[in-house]
């Protein structure tokens, strides 16, 4: 344990960081920010805690966050009607700067990575249909295409059990109908999230 972060938290309530150097039965022994040794007794104690304290969510961390999950569901509500490619477009864009701009704000919460992970991957879910709709647009549209097909395959590796489905016939895949798939998928996945993430503003301070 030696050398490892440590916070103090004294009977008086003040708090102090730093490393250690000897934990006995008279006390604690530690490094400040300044490089200086010190002793705190072990009755002036009330916690001590090891490694980095994990980073507090607080509601700024929560309103930050349902900006970024805002941005793609209005993505998510466009989707439900009827858009163009261009509407779809637009708002992909803006959520992946939503997104981005949040994640790079809390990039040092490493303890909320799978709720990034889960934010990325509806993002990227989005956007992966860009390529495919592109294909349909202008008079060389194609309503279908193979699974080798480069705006296919991430899809499908996203979601291998669409080769699974009906809409797998013999290798060719409908496209609208692959669109359609990947938006209600998605839909589950941003309906997890905005889960997730009510259930961390319940704890935030």
């Amino acid at each position: 344990m030696v050398g490892k972060d440590i916070r103090i938290k004294r009977m008086d309530g003040l708090e102090i960081v730093g490393k250690l150097v000897k934990l006995d039965l008279q006390g604690v022994t530690y490094l400040n920010a300044g490089g200086e040794q010190a002793m705190i007794p072990l009755e002036n104690v009330a916690i001590l805690t090891f490694g980095e304290p994990a980073k507090r969510i607080d509601q700024r961390f929560v309103n930050d966050a349902r900006q970024a999950i805002d941005a793609l569901n209005r993505v998510n509500l466009l989707v439900n009607g009827s858009p163009t490619f261009s509407q779809y477009d637009t708002l992909v864009v803006d959520a992946r700067g939503a997104v981005e701009s949040f994640l790079s704000k809390y990039n040092d919460y490493e303890e909320q990575a799978d709720f990034f992970d889960d934010l990325r991957s509806v993002l990227r879910s989005y956007e992966l249909v860009r390529p495919l709709w592109a294909t349909m647009q202008g008079a060389d549209r194609r309503i279908s295409m193979a699974e080798s097909a480069p705006e296919l395959v991430p899809i499908l590796r996203m979601y291998p059990e669409l080769r699974t489905t009906e809409y797998n016939q013999n290798g060719r895949y409908p496209t609208d109908k692959v669109i359609a798939y990947v938006w209600n998928r998605t839909a589950q996945r941003l309906r997890s999230v905005r889960s997730q993430l009510d259930q961390l503003a319940a704890k935030a301070l």
